[in-house]
């Protein structure tokens, strides 16, 4: 019976032991899990502000492309007028070029008057350009 007894307290103390594994075990367990919600959380977490700042980044592109629009829309009439600028700066200084080659063959020619007449010209200086249009003194007057 002494051997029976005995052999029940192995078998007991072999249960407890048994059951203190377990029950270290299931702590271990416990422990896992707490810090696998943990990582879960502090992934969710991440993954939330990483879609907070998507989104943020995503209105300043909008904001950006819009102001670039605007931008655009507001350039065109600036680049036309650039170009009209352009336009009437060229017609100028083809004008004044005109008007250059106009005096240059005056003075040629009042020199060439001056000299044959011993000083004095002939003719009076000439108003109307040869080719049928303005002279100088109209086109200066008229802003030409």
């Amino acid at each position: 019976a002494q051997h029976a007894a005995e052999a029940a307290a192995a078998a007991l103390q072999r249960a407890q032991a048994a059951a203190d594994a377990a029950r270290e075990e299931f702590e271990v367990v416990k422990g896992h899990e707490a810090q696998a919600r943990g990582a879960a959380g502090a992934a969710a977490a991440a993954a939330a502000e990483r879609q907070r700042v998507l989104q943020a980044l995503e209105a300043q592109s909008r904001a950006f492309n819009a102001h670039r629009e605007e931008v655009e829309r507001d350039e065109v009439p600036l680049l036309q007028e650039e170009l009209h600028l352009r336009r009437q700066r060229d017609l100028l200084e083809s004008h004044e070029a005109r008007f250059r080659s106009a005096s240059t063959q005056f003075s040629t020619v009042r020199r060439s008057e001056a000299k044959s007449t011993g000083g004095r010209s002939a003719t009076p200086p000439p108003l109307a350009s040869p080719r049928g249009g303005h002279g100088i003194l109209e086109a200066l007057a008229h802003g030409q």
